[in-house]
């Protein structure tokens, strides 16, 4: 299942992207996050991170591989956690207006028979609320801090 939400930010594209890459300071905007580590950084530029947060009142825990294309894109895939194999992106555009964020996730969930179920119900309603609260959040910060 593939969702997406959007949201268009009031600053050029170098301080948006620079805010989001700061993988350590995102529970900053994202609420229910605890502070991110990066556990690795590889060769090929690419971070490891591990991350903690309470969400809809369970605490979870993952990690994430994270890739970045520099004002352009941020990608995670979860390594480990209930969504392995979960792919994000954070693609950021320049407008007018400022930098138009998106952000896309691309899962599955592995439960027989009852998965679409799950998915359409149960997990897409989190995941579309917690996009939401991303974007805001970082749209919060980053005009907030004018």
């Amino acid at each position: 299942m593939i969702t997406r939400d959007s949201i268009i930010i009031n600053d050029k594209i170098e301080k948006v992207y620079a805010v989001a890459r700061d993988i350590e300071k995102q529970h900053e905007y994202i609420p229910g996050y605890s502070p991110a580590k990066i556990i690795e950084k590889k060769e090929d530029g690419k971070i490891v991170i591990e991350r903690v947060a309470e969400l809809h009142g369970k605490v979870m825990k993952w990690k994430s591989i994270a890739e970045f294309e520099e004002n352009k894109a941020i990608r995670f895939e979860q390594i480990e956690g209930k969504l392995k194999g979960m792919k994000i992106e954070w693609l950021f555009q320049s407008i007018n207006e400022g930098t138009r964020v998106e952000i896309i996730h691309d899962f599955s969930l592995k439960i027989p028979a009852l998965g679409w179920f799950a998915e359409r119900y149960i997990a897409r309603p989190k995941i579309d609320g917690l996009t939401r609260n991303v974007l805001v959040g970082m749209k919060n910060k980053i005009e907030g801090g004018k």
